[in-house]
């Protein structure tokens, strides 16, 4: 299915597009302005663009000229869908890289059916002539014909290299395979340009993962790691080199995390791209010193224990969590750059109790911190005897700059039957508070919710040194005796 992205800030003429569109078996997705159509295009090339003129902020003929320039889009088919219709206008869309310019109002039927011509005629995996092809410059492979040029060069293959070339060409990288880095082996890509698929990552100390080409400033790479749902760990370093390791030829190395698994960051990092997490656990032990905005999406985790001095955004449904496996004070996640937690992003730390020891992980905010309608999740797991009232958690060691609409909701609801979180302060001093609701009756030494006799032989029993029970100082005198069985006996006969 044909992949469209609709680029139109009118909510009645995106909706009527994109309807149409995908009432036609086409997978559509729309956006309003220039910087989500980019960061869409960042995790996958669409088939063809719909793209309007008339923008807010970056209007439709800059986004096209973008586009033209980029090597990953400028191959996209575009149709331009404007009310922008002089001869002028349409000749400058068509000049400047459109393949095609429709003129508002327009008829649904015209733009599905422009829509599938131009699909036709510019399909990247069918030549009319020559069979399948599948080309990622400069080389072209036609299934078909088995035949296989680079630079219009033939090149002869065995059969095994032929479907390995096929395999990598049709998936770009190895999206189900685990690679392994040892020694001080760098890894990178042999082109200007690259965006691969690696199903999982490890590598000890002294390995990179590093950009593309050999000697072009200013490339960009974007890896993808995690489709084939394993536990991996990365102890090496992520950086914008080249393979000629000339600084002079520093890039952009980007980051998305995919599948399922965790992907254990031990090392100290340095690239400079933006980290998307779409998928499983990514969990950063060690430092990213330098780099763009961290993107926590929906079903997805940020966690560790290490340092990042980039901006954190939690987005609907994704998850920031402090530290690893291990639980204790020392276990501290430090955000560096500040974070966003938007609308139902999730905030979470694991609790510790034994009935003895307090203890959970901690993070430290710097900077900006902006909170709103946000989860707090407490992962109950090591919890294994009842919280004391007045228990307190310090989970925040250091919060920055605080704004937002704060917390919305607590998972779990109450630590117990009779408990309540109490997250007044949460956003101030970094305190989570456990709090009883049980309304406490002077002279209820037992806390059964009344005063009598079963409470002064409560009190007998302290006394004769076989229990212990922390209101049995009725009188208030700092001692537990027969005036405080007297304090009782006059509180029942009060009725009070």
């Amino acid at each position: 299915m044909a992949l469209i992205y609709l680029v139109e800030d009118d909510s009645d003429i995106r909706e009527l597009e994109t309807y149409a569109l995908q009432n036609s078996d086409l997978e559509v997705q729309s956006f309003t302005e220039s910087t989500e159509l980019y960061e869409a295009i960042g995790r996958r090339i669409p088939d063809l663009v719909l793209l309007d003129i008339m923008l807010p902020g970056e209007d439709g003929m800059s986004i096209l000229k973008h586009l033209r320039a980029d090597s990953e889009t400028q191959t996209v088919p575009i149709i331009m869908v404007t009310a922008k219709t002089t001869e002028s206008d349409r000749v400058s869309g068509l000049d400047t890289g459109a393949d095609d310019y429709i003129s508002k109002p327009f008829s649904v039927t015209e733009l599905v059916s422009r829509v599938k011509a131009l699909l036709r005629r510019t399909s990247r995996e069918f030549n009319a002539g020559a069979g399948m092809i599948l080309r990622y410059d400069p080389i072209v492979m036609n299934i078909e014909t088995h035949r296989v040029t680079v630079n219009d060069e033939p090149v002869e293959l065995t059969f095994k290299e032929f479907e390995l070339l096929k395999f990598l060409l049709q998936n770009k990288g190895i999206p189900n395979g685990v690679v392994e880095l040892k020694g001080t082996i760098r890894m990178a890509y042999w082109e200007t340009n690259g965006d691969l698929h690696i199903g999982g990552l490890s590598g000890v100390s002294g390995t990179s993962l590093s950009g593309s080409s050999k000697q072009s400033a200013g490339h960009k790479m974007t890896w993808r790691i995690g489709g084939a749902n394993t536990d991996e760990t990365f102890a090496g370093v992520i950086d914008d080199c080249a393979l000629s390791t000339n600084s002079k030829y520093n890039g952009t190395t980007t980051i998305y995390t995919e599948g399922s698994g965790d992907w254990r960051l031990t090392g100290t990092n340095v690239y400079s791209g933006s980290t998307y997490v779409e998928g499983g656990r990514l969990i950063v032990n060690g430092t990213h010193a330098t780099g763009g905005t961290y993107y926590v999406r929906d079903g997805a985790t940020l966690m560790g224990k290490g340092s990042i001095s980039s901006k954190v955004n939690v987005n609907n449904g994704g998850t920031i969590l402090a530290g690893d496996t291990l639980i204790g004070t020392s276990y501290r996640l430090n955000l560096k750059g500040g974070a966003t937690v938007s609308s139902g992003g999730i905030i979470a730390f694991p609790l510790y109790y034994d009935g003895t020891a307090l203890r959970n992980n901690r993070m430290a905010v710097t900077g900006s911190f902006t909170v709103s309608n946000a989860t707090l999740e407490l992962n109950m797991d090591k919890v294994t005897a009842p919280l004391p009232d007045d228990a307190v958690f310090t989970l925040f060691s250091s919060l920055g700059t605080v704004s937002g609409t704060g917390i919305k909701t607590i998972i779990p609801e109450r630590p117990s039957a009779t408990q309540e979180w109490d997250i007044s302060t949460l956003l101030t001093d970094g305190k989570l508070r456990v709090k009883s609701t049980v309304v406490k009756l002077k002279g209820d030494v037992n806390r059964d919710g009344k005063v009598d006799i079963s409470d002064i032989v409560a009190i007998i029993n302290q006394i004769a040194g076989t229990a212990t029970y922390e209101d049995a100082d009725v009188n208030e005198d700092e001692g537990v005796d027969i005036s405080d069985i007297v304090a009782v006996i006059n509180i029942i006969a009060a009725g009070e």
